[in-house]
């Protein structure tokens, strides 16, 4: 099985175990290594309470995540790793804007280098390029677009990516600018 395939099977299988409560999950886990013939009859020392793990080591978890999430969407440049920074926050906090200090804290965890020096040039960058909305990204924060969420969604598949198209406005000129003349 490959890596993306497994990170496909564990997000499905955790996304179906997620509303369940610490007792359903073990008996759903159990009964699933029954059906396939795995012998997999998990005792309570097998399954780790997740929420007793995240008092343990707070915010290690969180961090793992990140890293995970960002593995699994493969960001290859800078303004990608913004888009999925912010839809990370948008899917796992419920943020709908994320600051600075809030991208920052994202791609630390994430174990990516944040680079506050162009930070404005690279966040203009992704507006320009459709995957922000133009505006915002002052105290309010930066609101990943309606077709930045499909774009991060889509990752890793570039394919799909490429079939979503650019949305309107997105590298035509600006009304009223004219191109210069060549001499």
């Amino acid at each position: 099985m490959t890596k993306n395939k497994m990170l496909d099977a564990i997000n499905g299988i955790v996304a179906i175990l997620e509303p369940l409560s610490v007792d359903e999950r073990k008996r759903a886990i159990s009964a699933a290594g029954t059906v396939l013939g795995d012998g997999l009859a998990l005792g309570e020392e097998d399954i780790v309470d997740e929420a007793a793990q995240s008092k343990r080591s707070p915010g290690r978890s969180a961090a793992r995540n990140a890293a995970a999430y960002f593995d699994e969407k493969g960001p290859q440049n800078k303004g990608e790793e913004l888009a999925v920074a912010a839809r990370y926050r948008e899917e796992n906090e419920g943020a709908s804007a994320t600051t600075r200090d809030e991208f920052k804290a994202v791609l630390k965890d994430a174990r990516r280098n944040f680079d506050d020096k162009n930070f404005n040039r690279d966040l203009d960058n992704v507006k320009v390029k459709g995957l922000f909305n133009r505006g915002g990204g002052g105290k309010e924060g930066a609101v990943l677009s309606y077709y930045g969420q499909k774009y991060v969604d889509a990752l890793p598949n570039r394919e799909a990516v490429k079939a979503l198209g650019k949305p309107k406005g997105v590298g035509r000129k600006a009304p009223g600018k004219k191109a210069k003349k060549a001499i």
